[in-house]
């Protein structure tokens, strides 16, 4: 049972999809509903891209035998002459789930303006009211599905001309729910030539059993869209369905210029074939982020089909309609997934252990700059599901360090995450042989907004629509994000921590993810959202140690004469008063002239209790150079005994040098207590 959880769905999706029913058509209608810019689709079709997403937008359609899906844009059958892939005059494609293609066409023989309504949505009435015979509804182009046509259909909209990515052809700026200008050009609603003919304004799809209108059947795997300006601020908001059945109710209110608004269960990758790195990046080459790639990062481009470990998640543009089978037949071949009746909770990681970085259980040492702390592993009890773990290691317990929380892939089985021994600032962590509390949990419903070079936001609203409720990180307008590897030197301010990992923000209550006057240009912001597992607790805390070891090397006697014995002590001492030092390596290398070395090791102090911790000299005895280990209790030491002779041919003086490492996962606060030499003559 979930602690603090209420047991209870918010949502019943049948019932709201009915409530809904009396919406007509599906599409832009709906994208402009919330005021704002007006937000053009783009219609590349020679690979510009933003981030490696291409500019391209297609649409996603259910629909059963018997069932007729409504077409129609603003841009189709303008223009004139035969339509063609270089004159495409607002042609509509759609293909069906057996991967046959079809084309909706103007009216035959039309070639001006006037003459081509089919299909045509014509003003902002119609746009709102849908496909006719809903009262001041457009004259849509209808596509009855046959018999054996069930499943998953793509409809692709096209704009007057060929899209062309120049300032010139920008489309107008327009408010989202404005009455269209009259007539055809530049100032028109849909311009049929100039500056935004290559884009299209208006677009439905629809699907009826009869004349009735069944919402939530249309989708989008990433939508490539244009607002002509950063300034011209659009309200997006969208229905987001994941693989493992959560919903999810988002809004965005942005200043994004040319955009293009997808959802993903990874966010940005490490790099292709990576492992999520749940970070914002920059973004480099193109122009202002157009044609440009992610740095030092990837995406899984929504245009990919879906991996077992990379799901492009489905934006609709209404609730998500109750009868939406598991899987359907899919025009791009095979199948694809739709709606599980109920969504899929998280399992709870297993077998969560910590080894340091030299191999000791449950212990790490933190110095400046990461280079100590150590590994995660774990089990992914999911036999299929690939999913991302989440562990919260609890520093600020000691009034000093900040939380840090670990994110990465959870495959099925075993898996691990790397620490670098570091708070969640970056900063060293204060010693506690104590140790820290951790915990884990694996995460479900996993879904990234990456905004590619969106300038400007003013909020970014999403709420968990179903699945368990409660307090704490099951509150279902959680957001996370980390923006610490993109620069703030740059115009504006992002309005709240850089860094948001450990608790989230409750996107629902307050605004989230707002910053100013381009302080999004040219990078990739990724933020998200997920459903945890209830948590697992190691029977062991974290313990975070630092020793210091000291070693001080005597020559028993001098002046010592050549061809006689020379004898030394070396004195390694654990000065800490509390860590066990662990594996401390001692080295000693002699000169040439130094021959015929014995050497012994012995504890000539065990230092304080506990018992089960034990001093010793892991080799007792050797010849030649020195390169032992020695295990030492808080304030034990140990002594090497070393003897040679000198040969007859030394110099005058003789010069050696003993080292002793730093304890095993344990930082050593004073280095320079780690060597001693000794010059005898």
């Amino acid at each position: 049972m979930r602690t603090g959880l209420v047991l209870i769905r918010r949502l019943a999706w049948l019932l709201l999809a009915l409530a809904a029913g009396a919406a007509y058509g599906e599409g832009s209608r709906e994208l402009s509903q919330y005021g704002g810019g007006r937000a053009w689709m783009e219609t590349y079709t020679n690979g510009n891209h933003v981030g490696g997403v291409p500019r391209e937008t297609f649409l996603e359609v259910y629909a059963v035998p018997g069932q007729t899906i409504s077409l129609g844009s603003s841009a189709f059958g303008l223009g004139s002459g035969n339509i063609t892939d270089a004159n495409p005059r607002g042609r509509i494609r759609y293909w069906r789930p057996d991967t046959t293609q079809g084309e909706c066409t103007p009216n035959s023989g039309a070639s001006t303006v006037a003459a081509n309504l089919v299909g045509r949505i014509q003003s902002r009435v119609q746009e709102v009211a849908g496909p006719a015979p809903a009262a001041n509804g457009y004259t849509p182009c209808n596509v009855v599905v046959g018999a054996n046509q069930g499943g998953i259909w793509r409809v692709k909209f096209y704009g007057v001309v060929n899209q062309t990515n120049s300032t010139s052809n920008l489309p107008p700026q327009r408010l989202a729910t404005a009455n269209w200008p009259s007539g055809s050009g530049t100032a028109a609603g849909q311009p049929a030539s100039g500056a935004g003919s290559g884009h299209v304004m208006a677009w439905d799809v629809t699907v009826r059993q009869g004349n009735t209108v069944i919402p939530g059947r249309v989708w989008a795997d990433h939508l490539a869209l244009n607002s002509s300006a950063y300034t011209n601020k659009v309200a997006l908001e969208a229905y987001v369905l994941t693989r493992d059945g959560y919903l999810y109710k988002q809004r965005q209110d942005i200043g994004p210029f040319v955009y293009v608004f997808f959802a993903n269960n990874r966010g940005i990758l490490t790099g292709v074939g990576g492992e999520p790195s749940f970070k914002s990046k920059l973004m480099v080459g193109g122009s202002n982020g157009l044609d440009g790639q992610i740095q030092n990062g990837y995406l899984h481009s929504p245009h990919l089909l879906d991996t077992p470990q990379n799901i492009t998640h489905k934006l609709f543009f209404n609730l998500p309609a109750g009868d939406l089978p598991e899987d359907a037949d899919y025009a791009r071949g095979g199948t694809d997934w739709l709606r599980r009746p109920t969504p899929l909770l998280p399992p709870i990681p297993e077998n969560v252990e910590f080894v340091g970085t030299d191999g000791t259980p449950f212990q790490a040492g933190s110095l400046a700059g990461g280079a100590m702390g150590g590994k995660f592993t774990f089990t992914n009890p999911s036999p299929d599901e690939y999913l991302s773990i989440s562990i919260t290691l609890k520093f600020s317990a000691n009034g000093v360090n900040v939380d840090r929380t670990l994110n990465g892939l959870a495959p099925p089985g075993s898996g691990e995450l790397l620490w670098d021994g570091l708070d969640g600032a970056g900063n060293p962590v204060i010693p506690s042989e104590t140790g820290y509390d951790l915990n884990a949990a694996l995460l479900g419903g996993e879904v990234h907004f990456p905004f590619l070079d969106v300038e400007i936001s003013d909020r970014l609203r999403i709420e968990r629509l179903n699945g368990p409720f409660g307090s704490g990180p099951f509150r279902p307008g959680l957001l996370f994000w980390d923006h610490s590897e993109v620069p703030t030197s740059s115009s504006g301010s992002f309005s709240q921590s850089l860094i948001n990992l450990t608790n989230g923000i409750d996107s629902t209550a307050v605004t989230a993810s707002a910053f100013t006057d381009a302080w999004g240009d040219s990078k990739a912001l990724d933020m998200w959202a997920y459903m945890p597992s209830n948590v697992t607790i190691p029977n062991q805390l974290l313990r975070v140690s630092e020793a210091d070891v000291r070693i001080v090397k005597t020559a028993d006697f001098q002046p010592v004469g050549r061809g006689g014995v020379v004898a030394y002590t070396l004195t390694v001492d654990n000065l800490d008063a509390v860590t066990f030092a662990r594996a401390v390596r001692v080295q000693d290398t002699f000169v040439a002239q130094i021959q015929n070395v014995t050497w012994t090791c012995e504890i000539t102090n065990p230092g304080l209790v506990p018992a089960e911790q034990v001093s010793q000299c892991l080799t007792a005895s050797g010849s030649g150079n020195i390169d032992a280990r020695v295990d030492l209790r808080t304030g034990a030491q140990a002594v090497f005994k070393i003897r040679g002779t000198v040969s007859s041919a030394a110099g005058a003086t003789l010069t050696n040098t003993a080292t002793a490492s730093r304890a095993a996962d344990a930082a050593d606060p004073n280095l320079a207590n780690n060597t001693s030499t000794v010059v005898i003559a």
